[in-house]
């Protein structure tokens, strides 16, 4: 699979755009060796599968430096996701939704091909809580970068969902009440996040904000229940407990 292949298989089905650059363009531009110690330095490593992902080699997906960027990408099992590092400090991610790839899993010791790839699940869903947390993370790694002084002292976040619509919301969770086809999106592209926001800001909010455009994510799909915002709190918890668990 080459680099045009994994960009048609992630625009192919449901996926998230995330955007994270400076408001204003710095003068001194980051050196590829640079841009790599700041990522891994700054991954969310929560789940298990950090966030972003580096390919460390290229039987699943690969690893290099190009023009004015650094770029990665991975095509495995329900994983399908491709980021560009630029040596501005503009960082561009693209990853498919694992709801809609939950059944392409090859073994870890076979390479994956065109072959492995199963049917999308129908009808087309959202798991709330699987956006939540893909929420955390984003604003956890984009609070991470500004930690590090990548963006100066604002920077502008995009967040957009791609072919949403009549995508219904369901839980994998049984004993959660979402699931039904009143809980539907009539947007295909969804326009979640598009902000500037004070860097210091963004390393005490991260969370807050997480939570936020969770709730307003919901309400694409028809749902806004009362209390919600206390309900992502305790699930916010129990992503910070799997961190403490694994290690």
């Amino acid at each position: 699979m080459n680099i045009d292949e994994i960009k048609s298989e992630i625009k192919s089905r449901g996926y998230w755009e995330v955007v994270l650059c400076p408001a204003k363009y710095p003068e001194n531009l980051f050196s590829f060796d640079e841009l790599k110690k700041i990522v891994k330095e700054s991954q969310i490593r929560q789940r298990g599968w950090y966030y972003p992902h580096i390919s460390e080699s290229n039987e699943f997906g690969d690893y290099y430096n190009a023009n004015n960027y650094i770029e990665s990408w991975i095509r495995w099992g329900y994983r399908a996701e491709i980021f560009r590092f630029y040596t501005s400090g503009q960082f561009v991610h693209y990853f498919g939704m694992p709801e809609d790839r939950q059944d392409d899993s090859p073994s870890p010791y076979t390479r994956w091909n065109s072959d492995m790839k199963k049917a999308q699940p129908k009808p087309h869903y959202i798991e709330p809580i699987t956006s939540f947390y893909s929420l955390i993370e984003i604003f956890l790694f984009a609070s991470n970068l500004a930690n590090k002084k990548i963006f100066g002292s604002n920077l502008h976040i995009l967040i957009k969902l791609h072919n949403q619509n009549d995508r219904i919301l369901q839980s994998n969770d049984p004993n959660r009440w979402w699931g039904g086809h009143t809980y539907k999106s009539h947007t295909d592209t969804i326009n979640l996040v598009d902000t500037v926001l004070n860097a210091d800001d963004l390393l005490l909010k991260h969370d807050e904000l997480a939570i936020e455009y969770t709730v307003k994510l919901l309400t694409f799909f028809n749902d806004n229940p009362e209390g919600l915002d206390k309900i992502l709190e305790t699930d916010l918890e129990k992503f910070y407990k799997i961190g403490i668990m694994r290690n």
